[in-house]
């Protein structure tokens, strides 16, 4: 039994770095907390029914989780999505942590434009004939959405008035992926966040078609969701 999925049952597994194999490379995540990184590889693992995988980490001041796996995306158009991928991630935090970080990046070398849009933050890569887009949702929802402390509500207005950069938010990392700094957290609190990759072929045809954008801005209720049923698989 996790934190993100009580009641689900689950079995372990061989713990590995929570990671998305694109055709750009590896995206990798990794979390600090008040300044001291996480190791890539988690204490514990859990595989779920529908395939995803639970992955684990204690300290002294939080406790992380994060859910990966592959997930259903509706088309809204012609052009089919070759896959789509989503992290959940969440920290519970035993004690007051002003400082947690989360980067989800590919690897150096990858060169993304960053294309936001209502709700989301997304980084955009092409190269040949691959599309890829990663997002995650934006600092509006982060403060009012499902995976939110209740207090942070209040911070709304920073968010409206642009006042809350450089002391917290999501932005593009190095052109290469997404950094989210987060505001403080006091013991008890937890937080959750949703990243998501996709992917597809892009021809002469439909190279303006922006499908990969649509299925990067998932709710966390939403990959909660999908994660406890045959969606994340």
């Amino acid at each position: 039994m996790t934190a993100l999925l009580p009641g689900t049952v689950m079995a372990a597994c061989p713990p590995v770095p929570p990671e998305i194999a694109t055709p750009l490379g590896a995206l990798t995540f990794a979390t600090e907390i008040n300044g001291c990184e996480l190791p890539a590889t988690p204490l514990r693992a859990f595989r779920l029914p529908s395939g995803a995988v639970v992955s684990r980490w204690s300290t002294s001041s939080a406790d992380v989780e994060t859910g990966l796996g592959r997930y259903v995306e509706e088309p809204i158009g012609p052009v089919e999505l070759t896959d789509c991928w989503a992290l959940l991630w969440r920290v519970s935090a035993r004690v007051a942590l002003p400082g947690v970080v989360v980067t989800a990046t590919l690897p150096v070398g990858a060169q993304g434009v960053a294309n936001p849009g209502q709700g989301i933050a997304a980084v955009e890569f092409d190269a040949d004939d691959v599309r890829l887009s990663v997002g995650t949702r934006d600092e509006e929802d982060l403060c009012a959405g499902p995976g939110a402390p209740p207090r942070w509500e209040s911070l709304l207005p920073q968010v409206y008035k642009r006042r809350h950069w450089p002391h917290w938010g999501v932005n593009v990392f190095e052109n290469r992926g997404l950094r989210w700094q987060l505001p403080e957290l006091a013991a008890g609190e937890q937080c959750d966040l949703s990243f998501a990759a996709s992917w597809r072929t892009v021809t002469p045809k439909d190279a303006d078609d922006q499908s990969t954008w649509f299925a990067v801005g998932m709710p966390v209720d939403m990959t909660l969701c999908q994660a406890d049923s045959a969606g994340l698989r």
